[in-house]
């Protein structure tokens, strides 16, 4: 998990896509989809999901919920101050699109939790062992339980067809370079993004040793359409992107300097957008299109327990 304080809208879900690796509607009929039950997903049969819970949590109403707010790992376990409820639930369940969350009541979008959650200490030490995709799985499934048992909460997955981005490759061919990972390299398993910082309106984002779904993963937040790889490049790359976030594309002089960003420069009033700089930079390309999306029902939810 990772840390997240209060910002504009367009700002926030450009700042979650960069630092997470990685809101709701009524309930809709899903014709012929299949419903599944609710598993992080499938892991070896050594690694035993049941295993890994929260020994204690409290759970309270946040004092001030319209300051900033945070999320963040501790050696044992998480804890949060003024989080919302939302995305207490995106995060046990890896999902940060507002509209693949349907079904629960709009109180969900406002309720905001001082959080304080601790894993017995030889559960953490299990946990701190675990593979880094297997420990991500292992803490979603921490917090589903935890919103099991604190909010009651009820839910399944489903599918349902949404306008998606698909991501291939240019007509000019990629510009990507495969890179070979060093086994000594702790970035090796998973890969690792950096960058993030913006500099006279421009985003910059790197990343070492990433497959492209991670790419797809992050291009998702930022967009705001769920992105599907459809390039067949199996690798691992290096790569680094520039581009200019939509909300100071089209943002005047004066609206950025009250927000405290840079004004863009005059001779390059637009930017790069990240659609452009997908292109150029990378060699791939988003088309748009339609897909079946994963997707969260909410069945049940209530206002926490008391701690």
């Amino acid at each position: 998990m990772h840390r997240f304080t209060e910002m504009t809208a367009l700002r926030r879900k450009l700042i979650l896509s960069i630092t997470a690796f990685t809101s709701l509607a009524i309930p809709i009929s899903f014709g012929t989809a299949r419903a599944k039950p609710l598993q992080a997903q499938s892991q070896p049969a050594s690694y035993n999901l049941s295993n890994f819970k929260f020994e204690v949590a409290s759970i309270k109403p946040a004092k001030d919920p319209d300051g900033g707010w945070g999320l963040n790992n501790t050696t044992d376990g998480i804890r949060g101050l003024n989080v919302p409820l939302l995305y207490l639930v995106k995060a046990a369940y890896g999902i940060y699109e507002d509209h693949r969350y349907l079904g629960a009541p709009n109180w969900i979008n406002s309720e905001h939790y001082d959080v304080d959650a601790k894993m017995e200490s030889a559960v953490a030490e299990q946990f701190r062992k675990l593979p880094g995709a297997q420990r991500i799985v292992a803490e979603q499934h921490m917090l589903q339980v935890l919103l099991e048992e604190r909010f009651n909460m009820k839910a399944h997955r489903d599918t349902k067809e949404f306008p998606v981005y698909f991501l291939v490759i240019a007509k000019s061919g990629t510009k990507l370079q495969e890179a070979k990972p060093n086994p000594d390299d702790p970035s090796a398993e998973n890969g690792v993004w950096g960058g993030g910082g913006m500099r006279e309106g421009v985003t910059t984002m790197t990343a070492h040793l990433v497959p492209i779904g991670q790419l797809a993963s992050q291009l998702t937040g930022i967009v705001g359409r769920t992105v599907q790889d459809k390039t067949g490049l199996t690798g691992r790359y290096n790569l680094t992107l520039k581009f200019t976030p939509e909300y100071l594309a089209f943002q005047s002089p004066t609206a950025a300097a009250s927000e405290g960003q840079p004004a863009l420069s005059t001779s390059n009033p637009t930017g790069t957008s990240i659609f452009s700089a997908v292109q150029d930079q990378l060699g791939l390309k988003l088309e748009s299109g339609k897909g079946p999306i994963e997707i969260i029902v909410i069945d049940h939810i209530e206002r926490a327990s008391g701690n």
